[in-house]
């Protein structure tokens, strides 16, 4: 018998248990995870007391204690030192410097471009009532003239009331108000005013120069007061400004509903060149009529 015959149980028993092996390997690696150990899974070994601690300790809910942080008491005093104690020692220096060199000390508080009519110096030599016929009387001359005015509400145009007219006095430099103090007597008892500085006052023949070909022409065709013109001249730094609105009475064109029709225009009076009123900017709105075109209509005539 040869060696090879003599073997071959042998070595087909041990392609069986590799086979075997490889087939068994194979099947351990598609079990779950949980069963992949070959390790038995531990018993519960927890004690009854145990169990009561952890019990009693998830029905106990215990808050965290909150961390607060208490800012130090200065802390305010040191913000208001930082904005204070500078303006302070600048204020300090400039009213000794001021009151050493033998004049009072001005601090700015109100700086203005324009004012009202009603907070202007000599707000009262105006004749508001002249201003007004003045302007309808130069807005009436424009209108007439505007297509978009002969197209929807036609020719000659007829202004009623006004519902608004707003007088402001625009000043050519700023117009600077603040308290004046005076230490030169007592730096104790220092002298309190309030000042103006470069805040003209309007004159009481302001009004002759609104309609300067009637009021600047006398009955003998000279001026009445050439003197005091000029000198009025060199003193003129502000301009008169008007804001109206007034109202269309006439409309003669049926799409427009009737008493709807308005103007609302700028005016000026510069009294330093023209010396008449200008009419710088209109609008005309009104409403359709059947409240049809939004409930309004707005166009811009210049």
């Amino acid at each position: 018998m040869s060696l090879t015959c003599r073997y071959r149980p042998a070595m087909r028993m041990l392609s069986t248990s590799a086979r075997l092996f490889k087939q068994n390997s194979k099947d351990r690696l598609n079990l779950p995870p949980s069963f992949k150990s070959s390790k038995p899974l531990p018993q519960n070994t927890l004690t009854d007391a145990d169990k009561e601690r952890i019990q009693n300790a998830s029905s106990t809910h215990i808050e965290p204690t909150p961390i607060t942080y208490k800012r130090p008491w200065w802390i305010p005093l040191l913000k208001f030192g930082v904005v204070f104690v500078p303006f302070f020692i600048c204020g300090a220096g400039y009213i000794i410097y001021e009151t050493v060199n033998g004049r009072p000390v001005f601090l700015p508080l109100w700086v203005n471009s324009s004012v009202p009519l009603e907070k202007a110096i000599g707000f009262e030599n105006i004749d508001v009532e002249a201003l007004k016929a003045v302007c309808e009387e130069t807005l009436v001359k424009r209108l007439n003239m505007n297509h978009l005015i002969k197209e929807y509400f036609g020719l000659p145009v007829e202004l009623g009331e006004y519902e608004s007219f707003d007088v402001r006095i625009q000043y050519n430099r700023l117009a600077i108000e603040g308290i004046e103090l005076d230490f030169r007597r007592s730096w104790f008892k220092p002298i309190f005013k309030w000042r103006e500085i470069d805040t003209p006052a309007l004159p009481p023949n302001i009004n002759k120069y609104i309609q300067p070909l009637k009021a600047r022409v006398g009955d003998g065709g000279v001026d009445e007061d050439p003197d005091q013109e000029v000198m009025y001249i060199k003193e003129i730094n502000y301009k008169i400004m008007i804001r109206a609105t007034i109202k269309v009475v006439n409309e003669k064109i049926h799409r427009i509903e009737p008493g709807t029709g308005r103007i609302t225009f700028d005016a000026e009076i510069d009294l330093d060149h023209t010396k008449y009123v200008k009419i710088v900017g209109a609008l005309m709105h009104f409403k359709n009529i059947n409240n049809t075109g939004s409930g309004g209509t707005l166009e811009r005539l210049w």
